[in-house]
């Protein structure tokens, strides 16, 4: 039936029976015919109310003329990686331009001890005081005027929020400078670099007058100094404790992937403050390694042992979640005051570290690449020369650093011998402010053979939230060398130059109408974690409603996201198609694949089993590969409108009930462009129109001609729907059953709508949001029921309504939303016909209608039996009804209270036996607790989801519980 295939009827106990009042079990004797006879009822109404209201089969004539072509989704998935590609390698071109433009600067800058440089610190710009004026100058009312001082040591910037800046407020003619605050922001070498690098300005304008769509361009400087194009102020909450030597971006370009090993010290000479700056260097060495790097730490006094016995004996790969686990191993064992005791042996700590990184080696795990140990320790008693011998030389491939721990110390000849010797460094750790300014070091030393070769390439990191303005980006840098030759042997790194790319830049290479409903794509790192895909939530709300970023959020893998359906296990299929997706995406491979999988949609609150086809294919010259997931119910096939050379009449678009898709329609780098957008969507479209009607070859290359016109398609085939809309018998039947709005949202981004009454709207957001047809819930709720069937749905929040009418007398009310799909079958005698969804019709009215609709049906309509039952009740604690009989409390009494001899009060009704079979129809004494009956059941009317549509106890759009029920 095209209602019940959405819908159900279900009686049982209210949920309230769950919590800690006593347990009531209930079991009604209802025939099940009874039931059925009320869902078909319940049905019927609804449909018919729905399809005369949005005038379901009108709309659907309005497509007919429509065409369906078949997608090809290896070719989909090479022409998305091909724009990707090209986007991308134009942030490269970028970079590279800013790099040889920052080295030829630095040739013929000379360093200057007494330089004095008055540069834009983006601290200290724009910050004001507020102080009361003086005596002389107060008002003519002698009352005292507070006035706004700029904070001594600040400059005046003029800054102006960008869109293109997430609407952050920047200086597009200059850049402006950040200095950690460790680093004196007065030093010879942050005046110096401050000096040369402002001459970037010019690249950085130039730039971004080539490609407007680059967002923030910067270079960071090994002294700490970070300069960003366009110029902003530095927002900070508390201590600012940004360094960009830190960043990820930063590390991956001034070294290649590396393996560490960490060799703690832990005798008992490594006590209090040690302890202290001991762990503290360790966790900002773990700090400085991305996910292309591996680690492991070997704690030592007279043994030594792996701090994780979870990972002895391997390395492990430096995720943000591990990294993590180590860092909380490490506190939590200092905690242990028995911790530190014994001699210390280095000699055993050195032998297992070389002797890990050989395994290592020879078994191919980690990166193979640079290489090193980092012993952190208070003394060195030998320089250990037959281990070095034995393990590391001649070819010195292993680096050794050295830190020494604490103020008082003895020779530091040892150590130094032991980095020296070893192609390190050695850094002496005085106290903890020390640390993070000499850890860093070790990184530029990991890559002088990179400089000293002259050997550059693009590093990519994962994504991450830039620092500015909390958008998804992930970043494109490279190092900038110094090219002087007095410098050539030294392997002088002046710092990264980089620019992000927002995963909205990516995204819009993949356009959400290509897919169709249901339909995504996805991207992952060379390490299998996701770029960007549907499922991957970075952020949740907190308490107070406010955004969080999720732990780890950067290193969540795709296996993680493409959820299996755990219903469809048949030997194993799911699981090894899924690996073999993320395996065959890490190891570049171009392919194709077919696999269900659990889809989540409403902000991960309803799922649904679908199958899908997978494609995907790597991105030449970055970590990334691309994958598009096409829905085999109605992603193989697209609608297309074809509009062919036929002038377009410019009226279609005088319609103030029509929207459009915020979607990218057009890249146009015009001040035409800017004006259209900011008058609205339809602008953009109109003048679309106006360069296709007079043959300007602009529309051609500068918009998506196949969207736009697809989309004009849409609007000359639905130009209809108004007057469907309006006529006397649609409109009056929906006045009458108090709807207030009807809609048609299109697989094109065109959304039409109508209202019933002039006026307001109950809810306005569907008018003044929900644009995005395709991506919005009630659409894919249209796509994920049978033909001809209507979905029902309320807003998550709606049982606040009922809160706050009861609470507060407020009179507002929840609106039901009704939608249902309108759909093409495709004309193929090859293969097997299928259906493609063109578009969801829907209707929002008010719930109170619906309530009132279907308690008419229950209470006061026949109930129906082909069947006698005979059942035992339990009403509550120690009560039960004689088997054989069927009971009905007094009406001035509430079936969960007692009276005073703690006896439930009821009256007998004549009892049915089992003894043989007969249909009757007879009035409904019982009844869904409302105003007029009580009975022990209530009534739910759920949506195939699960979510409770209609309640008589205002438990709308929660799940259904039910203690007992029986039909």
């Amino acid at each position: 039936m095209r209602w019940l295939s959405c819908l159900m009827v279900v009686l049982g106990l209210p949920c309230w029976s769950c919590g800690g009042n006593p347990q009531v079990k209930a079991e009604l004797n209802i025939p099940i015919d009874s039931v059925k006879w009320w869902a078909e009822k319940i049905g019927e109404r609804l449909y018919d109310i729905s399809a005369s209201a949005t005038g379901l089969k009108e709309h659907q004539a309005l497509f007919n003329k429509i065409s369906i072509e078949k997608k090809d989704g290896k070719k989909m998935v090479k022409d998305m990686a091909h724009d990707m590609v090209k986007m991308l390698q134009r942030k490269q071109e970028a970079v590279s331009k800013l790099v040889k433009k920052a080295e030829e600067i630095y040739l013929g800058h000379k360093f200057d001890n007494n330089l004095e440089s008055d540069y834009y610190n983006a601290k200290k710009i724009n910050n004001y005081v507020t102080k009361p004026v003086r005596n002389e100058v107060q008002n003519v009312t002698g009352e005292r005027e507070d006035v706004n001082q700029l904070k001594e040591d600040n400059q005046v910037l003029e800054l102006e929020p960008n869109a293109q800046f997430n609407f952050i407020p920047v200086n597009l003619t200059t850049s402006t400078v950040h200095v950690p605050t460790n680093v004196y922001d007065q030093s010879a070498e942050v005046i110096n670099g401050a000096e040369w690098s402002k001459h970037l300005d010019d690249m950085f304008q130039d730039n971004y007058k080539n490609d407007t769509t680059l967002t923030w361009q910067y270079f960071g400087s090994k002294t700490g100094l970070f300069r960003t194009y366009p110029g902003m102020k530095w927002q900070q909450d508390g201590v600012d404790l940004y360094d960009c030597r830190l960043r990820g971006w930063y590390i991956q370009a001034a070294t290649s992937p590396k393996d560490i090993i960490i060799a703690l010290d832990i005798s008992g000479s490594m006590k209090g403050l040690r302890t202290e700056i001991a762990a503290y260097t360790v966790k900002k060495i773990l700090n400085t390694l991305s996910d292309n790097d591996y680690f492991n730490v070997i704690m030592f006094n007279d043994e030594p042992k792996f701090l994780d016995p979870c990972n002895n004996d391997t390395l492990i790969q430096a995720t943000t979640e591990k990294k993590n686990r180590a860092i909380k191993r490490l506190y939590e064992l200092k905690k242990d005051h028995e911790l530190t005791k014994n001699m210390a042996n280095m000699d055993k700590a050195l032998n297992e570290s070389f002797l890990l990184l050989k395994r290592m080696n020879r078994t191919g795990y980690g990166t193979q690449c640079n290489q090193a140990i980092m012993i952190i320790t208070d003394v060195a008693v030998d320089n250990y020369r037959d281990t070095f011998k034995e393990y590391n030389w001649p070819d010195k491939n292993k680096r050794v650093f050295t830190y020494l721990i604490g103020r008082e110390i003895g020779s530091t000849k040892q150590m130094q011998w032991m980095a020296c010797a070893n192609k390190g460094n050695f850094t002496h750790i005085a106290t903890l402010a020390d640390v993070q300014e000499k850890v860093q070091k070790y990184v530029h030393v990991l890559g002088r053979p990179l400089v000293i070769k002259r050997k550059r390439s693009s590093t990519w990191t994962s994504v991450y939230f830039d620092a500015a303005g909390l958008r998804l980006m992930t970043s494109v840098s490279q190092p900038v060398f110094d090219l002087r030759n007095e410098t050539a042997n030294q392997g002088n790194l002046l710092g990264v130059m980089g620019t992000d790319v927002p995963i909205k830049e990516l995204k819009k290479m993949t356009p959400q109408y290509k897919f169709g409903v249901n339909g995504y794509p996805f991207v992952v790192t060379n390490n299998g974690f996701v770029l960007f895909h549907p499922n991957f939530r970075p952020t949740y709300k907190n308490h107070k409603n406010e955004y969080v970023v999720r732990d780890n959020y950067n290193m969540v893998d795709l296996a993680h996201v493409e959820m299996k359906n755990s219903l469809a296990t048949e030997n194993g299929t799911i699981d090894y198609n899924k690996m073999k997706l993320r395996n065959d995406m890490i190891d570049k491979k171009t392919d194709f694949l077919s696999m269900t999988v659990t889809t989540l949609y409403d902000n991960m609150m309803r799922a649904y089993i679908r199958d899908g086809d997978y494609y995907y294919t790597y991105l030449n010259g970055t970590p990334f590969t691309l994958g598009i997931s096409l829905w085999n119910k109605f992603g193989k096939y697209k609608a297309v409108n074809s509009l062919k050379d036929n002038k377009i009449d410019m009226n279609i678009l005088n319609n103030k009930n029509m929207k459009i898709a915020s979607w990218n329609y057009c890249n146009w780098n015009t001040t035409e462009q800017a004006i259209a957008i900011e008058n609205g969507r339809l602008d953009v479209l109109k003048s679309y129109i106006e360069m296709r009607n007079n043959g300007d070859p602009k529309f051609n290359h500068s918009c998506n001609v196949e969207l736009m016109d697809n989309l004009i398609g849409d609007i000359l085939a639905t130009q209809g729907s108004q007057s469907i809309w309006m006529s006397d018998n649609n409109s009056d039947d929906a006045r009458r059953n108090g709807v207030e709005l009807v809609f048609l949202g299109t697989g094109n981004g065109l959304t039409r709508f109508f209202k019933i009454e002039e006026g307001n709207l109950t809810d306005e957001s569907f008018v003044q949001g929900k644009d995005n047809t395709i991506e919005e819930l009630y659409y894919k709720r249209a796509s994920m029921i049978p033909k001809n069937s209507f979905a029902f749905s309320l807003p998550f929040h709606a049982s606040e309504f009922y809160k706050a009418k009861y609470l507060y007398n407020a009179t507002e009310e929840p609106m039901v939303t009704a939608v249902t799909g309108i759909f093409k079958e495709t004309v193929n005698t090859v293969e097997q016909k299928q259906e493609v969804m063109v578009a969801a019709l829907g209707m929002q009215w008010k719930y109170a209608k619906l309530n009132s609709l279907i308690t008419d049906i229950i209470t006061r309509g026949k109930c129906k039996r082909s069947e006698n039952f005979t059942e035992s009740v339990l009403v509550s604690s120690g009560a039960s009804f004689p088997p054989g009989e069927i009971k009905q409390f007094s009406d001035n009494l509430n079936p969960y209270t007692n009276d005073s001899s703690g006896i439930n009060k009821y009256t007998s009704i004549k009892p049915y036996y089992k003894n043989k079979t007969v249909t009757k129809y007879f009035d409904c004494d019982i009844g869904c607790f409302n105003d007029t009956a009580e009975s022990p059941m209530a009534c739910f009317l759920l949506d195939e989801d699960g979510f409770i549509v209609f309640s008589h106890i205002n438990l709308v759009r929660r799940f259904v519980c039910i203690v007992s029920y029986t039909w």
